[in-house]
């Protein structure tokens, strides 16, 4: 039996996203992160700057050793610094590509793929990338405070969507205001604390939010 009607509550899971990554897969006959550099982010001029870090593929190894990766923090259980590979568990153990997690980017290529968003689902030069429906569906509240796939925050203003990552990461999109807020900060570098927590990096993200907007 469901412990709750479907659409009612919201569960903070990965198994959305992994299974969401897995039929994209199905569809387009491709692994994720090749159909995502070839078919999307190619066309948005974003094929070199946003991308999954593959277990195993030697030629990318030897791309990215020119990159400089910030490091998320010193893994006790695969004992090292992790830098420059994906940080969540799950991904880490699919091979680092997965429709949850793994997507290494600076920020002003995220900015990018949020601009696509506020122009309704179309490239800089007009070219559709995802459909306007889509993007309105994306978009459309669920349950208080969410939408699918985006948290819908009540301290930014009203239609703002944006999106939170485990490591401390944050974007967030203005419609009203054509602006879009991208923190790539990260919680947990300096380990937990006494209570075995990470920095809450919330408040930063509300003070950001509150100085770009203006709304207190």
């Amino acid at each position: 039996p469901l412990e709750y009607e479907p659409g009612s509550k919201v569960v903070y899971s990965d198994i959305g996203f992994l299974v969401l990554g897995w039929v994209i897969e199905g569809l387009v006959g491709k692994p994720l992160d090749l159909y995502l550099a070839r078919d999307v982010y190619r066309e948005l001029g974003l094929a070199d700057d946003l991308f999954f870090v593959r277990d195993g593929d030697r030629r990318q190894s030897q791309r990215l050793m020119r990159r400089a990766f910030a490091a998320t923090e010193d893994c006790e259980w695969r004992e090292k610094l992790v830098q420059g590979e994906v940080h969540d568990p799950n991904a880490w153990i699919l091979g680092g590509v997965a429709g949850h997690a793994g997507l290494f980017a600076p920020a002003s290529e995220l900015q990018v793929l949020l601009r696509v968003l506020l122009d309704g689902g179309r490239a800089a030069d007009g070219s559709p990338i995802i459909g306007s429906d889509t993007v309105t569906r994306f978009l459309t509240p669920t349950v208080e405070g969410q939408a699918l796939g985006w948290q819908l925050p009540g301290y930014a203003p009203p239609g703002s969507f944006g999106h939170t990552g485990f490591t401390g990461t944050f974007v967030l999109a203005v419609p009203e205001q054509d602006l879009s807020i991208v923190l790539l900060t990260n919680r947990q570098n300096t380990g937990v604390d006494t209570n075995t927590s990470y920095v809450d990096v919330g408040p930063l993200q509300r003070a950001v939010v509150s100085a770009l907007t203006g709304v207190e």
